[in-house]
């Protein structure tokens, strides 16, 4: 794989904290071609944890603002994009929880989501294994053929309440410019996978296990969260 260079953009957690970047003019929205030509752009970067190790950036001076601030060039190529809680209004994930299930059946979950969260929060299970458990509780031995299915109504019915305004916006202004778009998520395949081929986006994500066309509410691998999500970037991605 080539060397690709990366435009790092609002809301994405591995990059910079859940707020939103000035967002292009509107006319720049429509000539994204020409504003293209520009070929380094200079924005303030606010680095997240050590998540980011692997990112050097450096003082320039930046003129227009006549003060030092901590820029990193790029070209524009590659947007990689949180999903959950910045794209979105709301997590996707028990909303879906919510769509696939009965009433009453997902009422009870909140019951069996609870004592596993608490757990989690003590650190007596992981992350992962909390994912797991409300998998397995809502989708263990579902036909995957049934779940894609529900998934995909979920996206087209679902997706345009929770997707914000200003998302729908950057996403928009990076489809203009010809840009990759890589959506880096620990919500899982069953729901976003559709969504991300109907646009032709590229997709990071949690992985459900299927086993005889059937779901086991185990993943395949580790949960796409926090550093997992540098670690699935810099392998399939040469940022270098």
């Amino acid at each position: 794989m080539g060397s690709e260079s990366v435009y790092l953009t609002f809301g994405v957690t591995l990059i910079v904290q859940k707020s939103f970047l000035s967002l292009p003019s509107q006319s720049a929205c429509k000539n994204a071609s020409s504003y293209r030509n520009h070929r380094e752009i200079s924005f303030e970067i606010v680095l997240l944890r050590k998540n980011i190790e692997y990112l050097k950036t450096k003082k320039e001076y930046n003129r227009r603002f006549e003060k030092q601030k901590n820029v990193l060039k790029v070209i524009m190529n590659i947007a990689f994009f949180d999903f959950d809680e910045t794209l979105t209004k709301k997590d996707s994930f028990m909303l879906f929880m919510k769509w696939i299930s009965s009433g009453k059946k997902y009422l009870l979950g909140w019951v069996f989501v609870a004592y596993y969260f608490l757990l989690s929060v003590f650190y007596f299970i992981s992350k992962q294994e909390l994912k797991e458990k409300i998998l397995t509780f809502y989708l263990e031995g579902m036909d995957q053929a049934d779940v894609k299915e529900r998934a995909r109504q979920f996206t087209e019915e679902v997706f345009p309440k929770i997707l914000t305004k200003r998302a729908l916006q950057q996403l928009d202004f990076h489809k203009k410019a010809g840009d990759k778009i890589v959506i880096v998520s620990a919500s899982l395949d069953l729901w976003l996978s559709s969504w991300c081929e109907s646009n032709n986006f590229n997709l990071l994500c949690s992985e459900a296990e299927i086993k005889d066309t059937r779901i086991t509410g185990k993943l395949v691998g580790k949960n796409c969260k926090g550093k997992e999500k540098v670690n699935r970037i810099l392998d399939s991605y040469d940022l270098t």
